[in-house]
């Protein structure tokens, strides 16, 4: 852009004599090519970030949902005893979160 200054500077004190222009056009050219790639490099980057991430999750409910299979195939071919190890487990550990949550108060008076 210095350069094209210049020469316009230059074509304005020649009034007089012809002066070309050209040598001006193209540094504007190269100045314009040239910003032209800062922007290209300022942009942020495309939505393809999102897409990725949207993917992994995708991904990740389709992995938690085959283990939820798997563990439901598990318990079907264990038969009907693992079914009830599993109940009776389950009742166990509601029945330590109750316990747990209702501590008696001491007296205090």
């Amino acid at each position: 852009m210095s350069d094209a200054g210049r020469t316009l500077v230059k074509a304005k004190d020649a009034k007089q004599s012809s002066q070309s222009l050209d040598p001006t056009i193209k540094s504007q050219g190269k100045a314009i090519e040239h910003l032209e790639a800062a922007l290209r490099l300022l942009q942020p980057p495309q939505k393809n970030d999102q897409k990725q991430d949207q993917q992994k999750q995708d991904q990740q409910k389709q992995d938690q949902q085959k283990q939820d299979q798997q563990k439901q195939d598990q318990q079907k071919a264990g038969g009907a005893s693992q079914r009830a190890r599993d109940e009776d487990a389950r009742r166990q550990k509601e029945r330590r979160k109750q316990e747990g949550a209702t501590d008696p108060v001491e007296k205090d008076w």
